[in-house]
């Protein structure tokens, strides 16, 4: 119940804090828009209707879907356990009857309620509601939030030995939008690249998730496949949480501790 009523606030405050959410839209959508202008100029200059197998308007739902996630998955939860550790606010946290990681899951959630819930419509639109193979990519879809969760509250862990968290931002951000395939899909790189990339945390959670939803009934083995690596990703990233956490509570000096 307390997880329930910390969703709440998470969704609440950022209600309240609508422009922080309103310029993080437009610059997405900037981004987006680039993309798209991109790829649409590749497909008139090259005059072919497909380009590594993606016709113009697969590309297009492919570019968008990706937009829309990296809206989902943002820094919050990172900076949000840092700022935590460095103002010593942890210590009064850790004196109370909650879990620390699933108090990050419940508001990092609520904080992104609306954009999950509009994520959760189209995955029915574009599935054309194809009966319980949409209800196991709804939950891919949950399980992806989960995922992308728990590898920002892993790297938030890292603040407890780094004095500013500010300069992982641009490498995580590079590394996101290559490796989760936000600027193009990551079959269209060599072999090796993509095989070495396809089962990453950060594919599973954009370009492999986006590749379910718009092909999933030319592959339906892809659905089970990504879905049990994400859950095999998610539970080893918890325990390597835990144990970083644990270690960087011993060289733990927080304010007024």
């Amino acid at each position: 119940m307390k997880y329930i009523s910390n969703l709440f606030l998470g969704f609440q405050n950022s209600l309240v804090y609508r422009a922080n959410f309103l310029i993080s839209l437009v610059t997405r959508l900037l981004q987006v828009g680039l993309s798209l202008l991109m790829w649409r100029a590749l497909y008139l200059e090259s005059w072919q209707t497909t380009i590594h197998g993606y016709s113009q308007t697969h590309m297009m739902q492919y570019l968008i879907l990706t937009g829309l996630l990296s809206l989902i998955f943002t820094f919050e939860p990172l900076f949000r356990l840092a700022r935590q550790i460095k103002t010593g606010k942890i210590s009064t946290l850790l004196l109370r009857p909650i879990n620390l990681n699933l108090e990050s899951l419940s508001n990092f959630v609520g904080a992104k309620l609306i954009l999950i819930g509009l994520l959760g419509v189209l995955t029915v639109v574009l599935t054309s509601g194809q009966g319980f193979s949409t209800i196991l990519i709804l939950l891919y879809a949950l399980v992806s939030v989960a995922l992308w969760h728990q590898i920002m509250f892993l790297l938030g862990t890292l603040a407890f030995w780094l004095v500013q968290m500010w300069p992982l931002r641009p490498v995580i951000s590079a590394l996101y939008l290559f490796c989760g395939g936000l600027l193009f899909p990551l079959d269209v790189l060599p072999t090796w690249a993509y095989q070495g990339l396809r089962f990453s945390p950060l594919a599973l959670v954009s370009s492999d998730l986006v590749q379910t939803v718009l092909q999933e009934s030319r592959q339906p083995q892809l659905l089970f496949l990504y879905l049990g690596l994400s859950i095999v990703w998610l539970i080893a990233l918890v325990g390597i949480s835990r144990w970083l956490f644990r270690v960087g509570l011993h060289k733990f000096e927080g304010v007024g501790v």
